[in-house]
């Protein structure tokens, strides 16, 4: 018999204790970094349904006038995300 899982669980992708590292939300426009890792939140398994996956190389296109959303491009297409969404990424 299958059981499905209650929870997805991605321990590889989305780690509980991180070093300080750069966030997606202190990019520059222009600035090209690899996303390292998420932090744990509500939201991260949405971010990496988005195509934001460890590995992956983002370019941080604007900023709205006020600094909130902001543009970004991951694999071939553009993303709008909130502040507090891009403070999750953890980039290098």
């Amino acid at each position: 018999m299958f059981v499905e899982p209650s929870e997805p669980t991605l321990p590889l992708l989305i780690k509980s204790q991180s070093v300080r590292m750069k966030t997606l939300a202190k990019m520059r426009p222009g600035e090209r970094r690899v996303i390292q890792q998420l932090k744990p939140s509500s939201v991260s398994i949405k971010l990496l349904e988005m195509g934001l996956l460890p590995g992956k190389t983002v370019r941080f296109n604007f900023s709205a006038p006020f600094g909130d959303p902001i543009s970004v491009q991951v694999a071939g297409y553009q993303l709008s995300l909130r502040l507090d969404e891009a403070d999750l990424i953890e980039v290098a």
